[in-house]
């Protein structure tokens, strides 16, 4: 890996997310479409991602919408919660051009790579204490995605 590219896998470890409700699901992947390896303007990335949550439910798959992002709040992308498989979401994003996605298994968060030479797979720890509050996603994000949420 490159150095920037380590810098981005270490910023992914570090993660938190958002969404209007905790979800329950016992197993779900978190992809995007935002900024396919490289920075895009909002309305291209906003874009991608309906297009992204289109498939979602043209494949049938249950999703919602959350958010993943900087421990801050600065930094956060709206992606999509999906039950499915580890090995599909993956290819999923991979088809997206997505660096890595998020699984979650029994409360155990796992970051996993989609790009060649990028590691495979490093468990994280316990999902749940990645919440950020609802209120720090900015309102008029809030509705637009809700409205996309399958």
């Amino acid at each position: 890996m490159s150095p920037e590219d380590q810098a981005l896998w270490q910023a992914y470890t570090t993660t938190v997310f958002s969404a209007p409700h905790r979800l329950e699901w016992g197993t779900f992947g978190i992809l995007t479409a935002w900024n396919p390896g490289v920075f895009l303007s909002f309305e291209e990335n906003r874009g991608r991602n309906q297009a992204l949550a289109s498939e979602l439910q043209s494949l049938g798959l249950v999703f919602e919408v959350i958010f993943a992002g900087s421990p801050d709040g600065e930094h956060l992308e709206p992606s999509w919660a999906v039950q499915d498989r580890c090995e599909s979401a993956r290819t999923l994003a991979c088809r997206w051009g997505q660096n890595a996605i998020f699984w979650v298994e029994r409360d155990r968060l796992h970051l996993v790579g989609c790009r060649p030479g990028w590691p495979d797979e490093l468990e994280l720890g316990a999902f749940s204490p990645r919440w950020l509050a609802w209120e720090q996603v900015p309102p008029s994000w809030q509705a637009e995605f809700l409205q996309s949420s399958g």
